[in-house]
């Protein structure tokens, strides 16, 4: 069993469903006394050298990285679309809200 086929067995979770994710969001915004509004989800892919650089990553962080990501559950690899130089595409999403009438 590789260390990602353990990590896995060890520490598998269904993940959620867009729409717990939206309702939760949704809730978050209600008790923040904003309307919610239109949302949309996509994915970006970041450049892992380009992004460490741009974040000012120290290198013992970027080593972390790498190292976890050596490590990380295939299925986890494969959603991110984790690539041979680090380099992943995450899920986002954007949240419209507008304020309350009073």
């Amino acid at each position: 069993m590789t260390a990602r086929e353990k990590s896995t067995a060890a520490h598998g979770r269904g993940s959620r469903k867009p729409a717990q994710i939206r309702a939760e969001w949704d809730a978050a915004i209600a008790r923040a006394g904003l309307l919610p509004g239109a949302s949309a989800a996509y994915r970006v892919r970041l450049v892992f050298q380009a992004w460490v650089e741009r974040m000012r990553t120290p290198k013992v962080q970027v080593d972390a990285i790498r190292a976890l990501q050596a490590v990380m559950p295939d299925r986890v690899a494969r959603h991110l679309a984790l690539e041979a130089d680090g380099s992943f595409t995450i899920d986002t999403a954007l949240f419209q809200a507008t304020k309350a009438a009073a």
